[in-house]
């Protein structure tokens, strides 16, 4: 019973050819895709401490494919208006403004 199971095992996983890699026709082919960052979100969803996991700021993200190299990118770009009342000067309007970019080579 066991050369025959072993025999089965071995042609069911050992006796196909796999290729983990792509082969030259499509390795050729490019293509962009969009990424959405919702981490924050299902944390907070399925009730796993949502409120500690650090935020990131890039939302969006895009990421270009070309054979089996790929580039990511990110930006963001705020800016915060603030109202104050300063004593003994009036009132006084500040405005703060940030940008990020992120960019990432996989191989």
């Amino acid at each position: 019973m066991k050369p025959t199971l072993y025999l089965l095992l071995y042609l069911a996983f050992c006796g196909q050819q796999v290729f983990a890699q792509a082969t030259d026709e499509t390795a050729k082919t490019s293509k962009t895709l969009v990424g959405v960052n919702i981490t924050t979100t299902l944390a907070g969803f399925f009730n796993s401490g949502g409120q500690n996991v650090p935020k990131d700021p890039f939302l969006f993200s895009i990421k270009t494919i070309k054979g089996n190299k790929a580039w990511r990118y990110g930006a963001v770009f705020s800016v915060d208006a603030k109202d104050e009342n300063v004593p003994n000067s009036g009132f006084r309007q500040t405005y703060e403004s940030s940008a990020s970019l992120r960019v990432g080579r996989e191989w």
